[in-house]
Order: C-alpha cells, then sequence, then structure tokens
C-alpha cells in the first residue's frame, strides 16, 4: 500500500518480550548492553493506527 503521498513506510505498533535488567526487587533497571533490539525474543504481528513516515497521515489498517 501507498500513501496518498506516495510513501510506502509507515509508523506502527508492535508487543514485545525482551530481557532487560532488574535490580533485587524485580522493578526495571536497564535494558541489557546491547541495547533492545538484540534483547527481543518474541514479538506480535504490528497493528494500528499507522502513521505514515512522510506525511504523518493515519491510518487504521493498512490494505496489501
Amino acid at each position: 500500500m501507498k500513501c496518498s503521498c506516495g510513501s510506502d513506510k509507515f509508523y506502527g505498533r508492535q508487543i514485545i518480550r525482551a530481557d532487560i535488567v532488574v535490580d533485587e526487587t524485580g522493578s526495571f533497571y536497564s535494558n541489557i548492553k546491547d541495547g533492545l533490539e538484540s534483547a527481543i525474543y518474541d514479538a506480535g504481528k504490528p497493528y494500528g493506527p499507522f502513521n505514515c513516515t512522510r506525511c504523518n497521515k493515519e491510518y487504521n489498517k493498512i490494505d496489501l
């Protein structure tokens, strides 16, 4: 799908599961040393609303 501006890239949302560092109470302390991207071990399907990365027009879904 392309946005009305011609762009084919969109910002979306995604639920992820990642390894992190916690303190002695089990509360979040920090992401692991190599960063969040390398710590992700499970990710859900992206969902909307989706916003065009060029003009920010919002779409509820992306039509294939």
